[in-house]
């Protein structure tokens, strides 16, 4: 039986096909999202994550989808799922690029020092993850930039050259800094859990 309808957000980066072909695994109904008279009947949208901050916000701008973002936001009647990039689109401000970001999070996105970049499988620490069973929690990663570890909006923590937050929730955003759809079984698992 499928699932209720998923939207995932085109704003004209990220890689749509690995989040879309996760959410046929999962049984979802899917749908493209490119404007507000697209969301109909869509319960939770994702917001994928692959490419640069800078690029990614003028799109999002140029396309009028700040706006709608937010305002799918205030009304919380929509899941919204933020992977990577996606997640950290809701901050004020990245380092990548010096990009003024959504700012429905307080906080800044920086850079790792020495140009690291956190690549492969890592461990989340959650709460969020109690009820799945599993052995390793681990996730996988693929990022050079990261929100630093706040209690009040993390809900999930990693540590790898720094303590970052790998989980945050807002209303109805969840962000991941990880890859869901890349990290085959648990990462599944998560994302079920998540637009259940």
């Amino acid at each position: 039986m499928k699932k209720n309808l998923v939207g995932v957000l085109d704003y004209g980066t990220g890689n749509l096909s690995s989040i879309l072909n996760c959410l046929q695994l999962l049984g979802c109904n899917t749908k493209i999202v490119k404007k507000e008279m697209d969301l109909g009947g869509i319960s939770t949208i994702i917001l994928p994550g692959v490419g640069s901050m800078n690029f990614a916000m003028q799109n999002i701008k140029k396309n009028n989808l700040d706006v709608l973002i937010h305002k799918i936001f205030i009304k919380n009647e929509i899941r919204i799922i933020g992977i990577c990039l996606g997640m950290q689109l809701f901050y004020e401000f990245s380092e990548e690029g010096n990009t003024p970001c959504l700012g429905i999070i307080k906080g800044k996105v920086k850079k790792f020092p020495k140009n690291y970049c956190h690549i492969g499988w890592n461990n989340v620490h959650t709460k969020l993850l109690d009820g799945i069973e599993n052995k390793y929690k681990n996730f996988y990663f693929n990022h050079s930039f990261y929100v630093p570890y706040k209690k009040n909006n993390s809900v999930g923590v990693t540590r790898n050259i720094e303590k970052f937050s790998s989980i945050v929730s807002k209303g109805s955003f969840f962000g991941l800094q990880f890859h869901p759809e890349k990290s085959q079984l648990i990462g599944r698992k998560l994302l079920n859990e998540l637009i259940a």
